[in-house]
């Protein structure tokens, strides 16, 4: 697969904003990335999908590799196990990026 470009994930999303902040929400990389604590992306303002916006954006690392994986398992054709792994991978990234952890 190719080198990353982006600040690696998994990413996670605060809402820590207050006074001029208050309606913005962080999307954050997480503490175990070891990059330093910066802001990858900011969602403002709450016009009802703010969070589901802050979710999805903060779910791309995981499924951008997810959907590597896949294709890397479509493309070679690995044994049933590593296809489970790929699967659960899929789901729990989509599950991070519509706000439920089923």
């Amino acid at each position: 697969m190719s080198e990353i470009k982006h600040t690696p994930g998994p990413w996670e999303v605060e809402n820590c904003g207050v006074g001029k902040q208050a309606n913005k929400l962080f999307i954050w990389p997480g503490r175990e990335t070891g990059v330093d604590f910066h802001a990858v992306a900011t969602v403002h303002e709450d016009f009802g999908n703010r969070w589901a916006n802050a979710r999805l954006i903060s779910a791309a690392p995981d499924l951008l590799k997810s959907c590597k994986d896949l294709l890397f398992f479509c493309e070679n054709m690995d044994p049933k196990d590593t296809m489970r792994e790929i699967w659960e991978g899929a789901r729990a990234s989509i599950a991070k990026a519509e706000g439920s952890r089923d």
